[in-house]
């Protein structure tokens, strides 16, 4: 019977020279091993327990050197990432540090991955000849799984059919990074498409990258919600991929959004605190995504509706830029104040602590009461009677003395 992931322990042991091999060898062997069944666990077990430190780190460099394999696995398992739960959270910590052990192994990781002009990893790209471009061939890659079931879209092409007969099957989940010899990476998914069309009457070559090392590595949301700040750096800096697109979906958010929305949400504030210190980010940018009666609709809005554990320390650092309007109007006439008042509809408002502290946040930043209608507040009891006094308030001095005033009283009740 063939032992599971789970079952280390039930593994038939490896004939007695395996543990002898030199670490070398081990980290090669372990290449050939799928990561998602029992056997490279099982080695790892059985063989790792009987070397010191250096030997280890020795085995885990060879096996990680030019592993593609390795990040198809991490970019397949991050489909499964729900951050609304602690395993959720867990698997995420856990994929960007198996990236990050991926990217110490490759320390040139930054060339690896340039369509043009780097290192060749093996199974990193792949040149192709597309002989015919048609409607149902150009279509967007469907890079991360989000919690509620969408997904969202990328920037980056999925060239799926009409390649040469000797391409490899793989290569039909891969992206396109380059066109003609020209590098596309940092495209939108629409200047792709384009390019691609402009050629159709003759052969385009085209060079693709597989799809786990671009869906890691050419997706700044992704990035940002695996903690890859270096990454997002260099896709912003190197790649020259534009700091507001709207063009990637990540693990967040279960469409398109702008990086700054993902970074605005993560434990660790490194991505926050880069985007903020880059040339010409929009900290409050009208969001692509919301059409129709929805237009005009800001981040701002977006995050008065939502339920994401905000920072409220970030969001007072956007509402204190100089471009932001904290009464932008959405389609329906209504600012991001009143979208908060208003999130769960009339006679059911239902508010949190986090609530409380965006509306103040917006407040103190010169947000008008005047297009808030405050007959979405059912009445004064609890978080619905702080947040009518909030808005009576008369200054920022009484603001704060009512959250004081709400946590003094969460104090009592823990104790």
């Amino acid at each position: 019977q063939k032992p599971t992931m789970d079952d280390p322990e039930e593994a038939e042991p490896p004939p007695a020279n395996v543990q002898d091999l030199p670490p070398e060898l081990i980290g090669k062997s372990a290449k050939y091993l799928d990561v998602r069944d029992g056997d490279l666990r099982n080695l790892v077990t059985v063989v790792a327990g009987r070397r010191n430190d250096s030997e280890k780190r020795i085995i885990k460099r060879v096996y990680l050197e030019s592993n593609i394999e390795y990040l198809v696995y991490v970019s397949d398992a991050a489909y499964k990432v729900t951050l609304s739960t602690r395993r959720g959270r867990a698997l995420r910590n856990r994929l960007a540090e198996m990236c990050r052990q991926w990217m110490e192994a490759n320390d040139d990781w930054r060339n690896s991955i340039k369509p043009y002009h780097g290192i060749d990893m093996p199974g990193m790209f792949a040149d192709v000849e597309l002989k015919a471009i048609r409607d149902e061939d150009v279509c967007s890659v469907l890079v991360m799984y989000c919690p509620s079931g969408h997904v969202g879209k990328p920037s980056i092409l999925s060239a799926s059919a009409y390649f040469s007969d000797d391409s490899p099957a793989f290569r039909r989940n891969a992206v396109v990074v380059g066109i003609d010899g020209r590098d596309v990476s940092g495209l939108d998914f629409e200047d792709v498409t384009r390019l691609l069309y402009e050629g159709h009457s003759t052969p385009t070559k085209l060079r693709l990258m597989t799809s786990g090392a671009a869906h890691i590595f050419l997706n700044p949301a992704v990035a940002i919600d695996l903690g890859l700040t270096e990454v997002l750096r260099y896709l912003i800096e190197d790649v020259e991929i534009d700091v507001n697109t709207q063009s990637y979906g990540g693990v967040v958010f279960n469409h398109r959004m702008p990086p700054i929305a993902h970074a605005l949400v993560h434990p660790d504030p490194s991505a926050f605190q880069y985007l903020t210190s880059v040339s010409g980010l929009d900290a409050n940018p009208v969001l692509l995504s919301f059409t129709g009666y929805e237009r005009a609709f800001t981040l701002l809005h977006q995050l008065a509706f939502g339920d994401c554990l905000l920072d409220v320390t970030r969001i007072v650092t956007l509402l204190n830029r100089d471009e932001v309007d904290v009464d932008a109007l959405h389609g329906r006439g209504h600012t991001p104040l009143h979208c908060i008042i208003a999130r769960t509809g009339a006679d059911v408002a239902m508010y949190d602590r986090a609530h409380l502290m965006l509306a103040k946040a917006l407040l103190d930043a010169g947000a008008s009461t005047d297009h808030v209608d405050l007959g979405f507040i059912p009445n004064r009891q609890g978080y619905n009677g702080m947040m009518l006094t909030l808005l009576e308030a008369a200054d920022r001095e009484e603001r704060d003395d009512i959250i004081a005033s709400l946590d003094r009283q969460k104090r009592r009740r823990e104790v």
